[in-house]
């Protein structure tokens, strides 16, 4: 060690502080000396690229053909979602009868057309396929494609090829709006397709109500009438009064809103309460299981109540084979439907 490292560090310990604090001003000074060019050649670096952040896009590449390649993909996060280009829309099958569809109901839909035919003027246009020479437009079967009138929609009706409601309402509309793609607004026909149109508007809304038509109706009240006068119908004519009859927990047992009994069913169907006629056998397969519940299956209140609903039963299944009948006799004697011919009517 030579003399000068000896004094630095082999001083006393009441020297250490200066002699340090002339070490680190020296240090000092030299990191001053050394700093600034380290500074410039950090500043002539290009700055790094931030991969998470860079709002700079990528340039296109040239592909070996010259032209401009797209740029590579950024890395995805490999999401399963379908574009709505690869999913196909479900189209209805004309087969198929969708959940929502009111089945066909023939009475209403011939009372409608009826109540068109009424106003014979403005329906005589639409009544028979257009005859597109004789009538003096040879270009109507290029431009309207699907072809309609009453005479064709009343055969399909009567052939059974309407199985919804909403079928029969999409062909009966084909012909007002046939009419206006074909005609100019303003003439005559177009004005008698709208006339036809706003009276088919006003009964469709009353034929697709929900409710009991008035055969079915009548019916329920004359079927409902048998089993309140039928013996079985005894413990069934009134709601039960549980102060009444002594049986003050019955409501305990049967929750009072499932209660039935045939006069309530009888005031409901009264008051248009019913879409049909399985909605009130529901009632009185209801009342059945009221008197089972609270008297056991094997009292004699729960085989009454059992009889009485076969009451019910019984003349439905017998009403529905006499329908199936007429409309079988029905189908035989009309003539049989087909396709619409190209004659008689500028529509």
């Amino acid at each position: 060690m030579d003399i000068s490292e000896e004094w630095l560090w082999g001083e006393a310990a009441t020297d250490q502080p200066k002699q340090r604090t002339k070490g680190k001003e020296k240090a000092e000074k030299k990191m001053k000396s050394t700093s600034q060019p380290i500074i410039q050649r950090e500043v002539s670096l290009p700055p790094k690229p931030h991969l998470a952040a860079s709002t700079t896009p990528t340039p296109a590449r040239s592909s070996p053909s010259g032209s401009l390649a797209p740029p590579p993909a950024a890395p995805s996060l490999k999401l399963k979602v379908k574009s709505k280009e690869s999913t196909p829309v479900a189209q209805p099958s004309s087969s198929s009868t969708s959940a929502a569809a009111t089945p066909i109901d023939l009475a209403k839909c011939k009372a409608v057309i009826n109540k068109l035919r009424k106003d014979p003027i403005p329906f005589a246009p639409f009544a028979l396929p257009v005859d597109a020479e004789a009538q003096g437009c040879p270009t109507y079967y290029d431009e309207i494609k699907e072809p309609m009138d009453f005479m064709t929609l009343e055969n399909n009706l009567n052939a059974g090829r309407y199985k919804t409601m909403e079928r029969f309402e999409r062909d009966m509309r084909l012909i007002y709006s046939n009419c206006r793609q074909f005609n100019p607004p303003g003439s005559l026909i177009v004005d008698s397709a709208n006339h036809l149109e706003a009276i088919f508007n006003k009964e469709w809304v009353k034929a697709m109500e929900k409710k009991l038509s008035s055969a079915d109706r009548a019916f329920a009240l004359k079927t409902l009438t048998t089993m309140f006068n039928d013996d079985s119908g005894f413990y069934f004519r009134e709601p039960v009064d549980p102060v009444k009859l002594n049986i003050l927990h019955y409501f305990d047992v049967v929750d009072p809103k499932d209660a039935r009994d045939l006069k309530t069913i009888k005031q409901n169907v009264q008051a248009g309460k019913y879409e049909s006629l399985d909605q009130i056998g529901g009632d009185v397969q209801q009342m059945v299981f009221n008197a089972i519940k609270f008297n056991g299956p094997e009292s004699h209140v729960a085989k009454m109540a059992e009889a009485c609903a076969k009451t019910w039963n019984s003349a439905l299944v017998k009403k529905r084979k006499e329908d199936a009948k007429k409309a079988a006799t029905l189908k035989s004697h009309e003539p049989a439907g087909e396709p619409p011919s190209k004659k008689a009517r500028f529509a």
